[in-house]
């Protein structure tokens, strides 16, 4: 099935790594065990066609992914009925004072849900995101083959952006959080941040193949790209390697125009010898770039010829400071599915360890100074999250996608300057540009999944999400993780137009016969 989703192409080597990355992990988890395989007591099945039924699916799913039990759903329920009915709560508690009973279990972080859930909302600020952050970043950075922190890992994620967008309701900056200084600031564009030469920045894009990866790895792997930041006397720029473009580099104002769903700053950690070392590798980056070093479409580390993108960040650092790449982050991903193995060796990727970008959130060497989330679109980053979990899902019920010609033919008319201005206007975020050599046989399925179940899943999700919670305008609070999951999931199952390119091949979707007009009688 995959090969049919994913033809040989150079574009598609990109995309397979990012899948790959997708079914990483840490090396005890077993190879061939899929991410499901830990996750999912429950699984949709087609016999279940209610949206009701998909509701009560999606609801296990979403509370097995953050780690709580049945017990939160009716405080839940009723804590974000109260928020989108501007209902007076009335609670002594601060959500500051939950914080404490956070801890890896279904039962701890129970207690500590529940407890927020009696907070007041307004205690949602600043100060809890902060302590929260702390939380979720100690967990990253020591990060074990643990399902238990990965849950609370996500369970944190959640409420930061229910924090974000609270204070977006109220008018308060909270797209940059600095970590250094533990507050928000008062700066809404990711170009704003005060970067540091040498940087280094990870960053997760608005394609389908993005959220794919957030829903499918380990937290710290959920990033898609990573790069560096150069400022000296010339100005701001990265410093990259691109699948077939290689070492490049790309100037402020390309950088500032991207549209992204998150960006994380790594500054290298000892103060003493930062400045030094940060300068130093941004050097090497920079002579990489002149050098126009190719790409390495193998992923291996071993051979510094060629480069791939967190490659470039781990050498240019293990250079600057005088270290191997294995110092610097404390495990490679690993793939675990011998299947997907099988198919990106066929395509040239010849190890089954490799660097990812998220790989570096876990270095004890760097530290993270900041993130950014697009504040003023939380809920459709969610909706893409959760239409990526469901995709997922059909994937693995080996649902079978077939290319629609006709999303090809209306964004050729995107794409003016060729198929490479066709394949960046699709994707358009994600900074492992397309390549030049990027065939139509392969646009016409990234189109499908992009246009034809992607968009319009999320397109009706959010639909029907505004129609039962009866009001214009949606946010994280009018509607429940598990609800807005379930009318995503219903959507798919139900619209004709996605059930005609994603289906289950025991029930493939019929091709329409032409009716024969009767001959015209004069």
């Amino acid at each position: 099935m995959f090969s049919r989703l994913f033809p040989k192409s150079t574009f598609f080597l990109n995309s397979l790594y990012l899948l790959s990355m997708m079914l990483a992990g840490p090396g005890q988890v077993q190879a061939g065990e899929g991410l499901g395989n830990q996750f999912d007591d429950v699984v949709w099945s087609p016999s279940k066609t209610s949206l009701d039924e998909h509701v009560a699916t999606s609801k296990v799913r979403v509370l097995n992914r953050l780690g709580v039990s049945a017990k939160v759903v009716d405080a839940a329920e009723k804590y974000f009925f109260d928020i989108k009915t501007g209902a007076n709560r009335q609670s002594r508690n601060v959500a500051q004072n939950c914080v404490s009973k956070l801890g890896d279990s279904n039962h701890a972080r129970d207690q500590f849900f529940l407890c927020v859930l009696d907070s007041s909302p307004n205690s949602l600020d600043g100060k809890f995101y902060s302590l929260i952050h702390q939380e979720k970043i100690n967990r990253i950075q020591n990060i074990t083959p643990n399902l238990e922190k990965e849950k609370s890992i996500a369970l944190i994620a959640f409420l930061e952006d229910l924090v974000r967008e609270r204070m977006q309701l109220q008018g308060q900056s909270s797209s940059w959080f600095s970590t250094s200084k533990g507050e928000f600031l008062q700066i809404e564009e990711f170009g704003d941040f005060p970067f540091e030469d040498g940087d280094v920045v990870l960053s997760m894009g608005t394609s389908w193949i993005s959220s794919m990866i957030t829903q499918s790895t380990f937290p710290q792997k959920k990033y898609s790209h990573a790069f560096m930041v150069r400022i000296d006397e010339n100005g701001f720029r990265t410093m990259e390697a691109i699948i077939e473009k290689g070492v490049i580099s790309n100037d402020f104002e390309y950088f500032k125009n991207e549209k992204l769903n998150g960006l994380l700053v790594l500054r290298w950690r000892n103060e003493g010898e930062r400045k030094r070392i940060a300068k130093r590798a941004a050097e090497i980056a920079e002579q990489w770039v002149r050098d126009e070093v190719g790409y390495d479409i193998e992923m291996d580390v071993s051979d510094s010829s060629k480069l791939f993108c967190s490659e470039l960040v781990l050498l240019a650092y293990a250079q600057a400071a005088g270290l191997d790449i294995s110092e610097l982050t404390p495990k490679f991903a690993n793939i675990r599915s011998d299947k997907v193995f099988n198919l990106l060796k066929l395509v040239g990727v010849g190890k089954k360890e490799m660097p990812s970008p998220g790989d570096l959130m876990s270095s004890e060497k760097f530290e993270i100074v900041g993130s950014w989330r697009p504040q003023d679109r939380l809920l459709e980053l969610w909706s893409m999250i959760f239409m990526a979990d469901v995709f997922i899902e059909r994937l693995e019920l080996n649902y079978e996608v077939k290319p629609n010609l006709g999303y090809l033919a209306q964004w050729m008319m995107v794409g003016l300057d060729g198929i490479y201005g066709l394949a960046n206007s699709i994707i358009g975020v994600d900074r492992n540009l397309i390549p030049d050599a990027t065939s139509k046989s392969s646009l016409k399925y990234l189109v499908t999944i992009q246009k034809g179940i992607f968009d319009l899943g999320i397109k009706h999700g959010l639909k029907l999400a505004k129609k039962k919670s009866r009001i214009k305008e949606a946010s994280l609070f009018s509607v429940t993780p598990w609800d807005l999951h379930g009318y995503i999931s219903y959507n798919v199952q139900e619209n004709s137009t996605v059930r005609n390119v994603l289906y289950d091949p025991a029930n493939p979707p019929r091709s329409k016969k032409k009716r024969l007009r009767p001959p015209h009688r004069r």
